[in-house]
């Protein structure tokens, strides 16, 4: 049983650390995606939620560390009770999450810049160097505006006479980077999910174990108790005695 229980402890200790670290990366992603996000949109509140959460992982599992030094079933089972309900709430977000409300937003963003390339090419050129493209689909874009190719389609700028402009506009680029951001952000979710979960299971396990354990040791103590020898009277000393005189 001190084995077994050793090792559930080591283990769900690892996973506790985990979970840990995952939480910091949820609010580092958090904070930088507020600093792109605009104000009252499904994408803000996305990263704030991710904060929370993230936050709260971080607190819960701290927690959960304390559990498992101090081998208390309470302790255990409330941890579980609370790493249960992020399990949840992170299903929730998961399914709430919606990446083609971003990609409009984007795109949104995309176009103006794109409409406004002539008077404000900046907001365009920004793009571009972002995201390695040219123009709205190709380079050709700017000939037909009757532009010249900016420094920004121009992997190394100061060689542009001697290099080619990038080949994918900034529509190709921007759809490829939000479906990569898109699959890099369910595998994290996933990911930290199954980690919950066998948190969660371990923490169950390790707090049957603890009340086996405990239960073993009263028996044992109650056994030793009965194993002992009864007193002897004193029958010189004894009141029944010197009654009996």
């Amino acid at each position: 049983m001190g084995a077994w229980l050793s090792t559930i402890k080591c283990l769900s200790f690892m996973f506790n650390i985990l979970c840990l670290i995952l939480g910091l990366g949820i609010i580092s992603v958090g904070i930088t995606g507020l600093e792109y996000a605009r104000p009252s949109t499904d994408e803000h509140s996305y990263f704030i939620v991710a904060i929370i959460l993230g936050s709260l992982l971080g607190m819960v599992t701290f927690f959960g560390c304390y559990g498992i030094v101090c081998e208390q079933i309470g302790v255990n089972l409330i941890y579980a009770f609370f790493m249960s309900m992020l399990f949840i709430m992170q299903i929730l977000q998961m399914r709430a999450y919606r990446p083609v409300a971003f990609f409009q937003n984007s795109l949104e963003n995309l176009q103006n810049s794109w409409q406004m390339v002539e008077s404000q090419p900046n907001y365009m050129e920004t793009l571009e160097s972002d995201y390695h493209c040219c123009a709205l689909y190709n380079s050709h874009d700017y000939k037909y505006k009757g532009m010249a190719t900016p420094k920004s389609c121009y992997y190394d700028a100061s060689a542009r006479e001697n290099t080619e402009p990038y080949t994918r506009g900034c529509l190709e680029a921007l759809q490829a980077f939000y479906k990569s951001a898109a699959h890099r952000n369910y595998l994290f979710n996933v990911t930290l999910i199954i980690v919950e979960g066998i948190v969660f299971v371990y923490a169950i396990v390790m707090s049957i174990m603890i009340y086996l354990k405990n239960r073993t040791e009263i028996r044992f103590m109650e056994q030793e108790i009965e194993a002992l020898p009864e007193p002897r009277l004193n029958h010189v000393t004894s009141r029944t005695h010197l009654l009996s005189n």
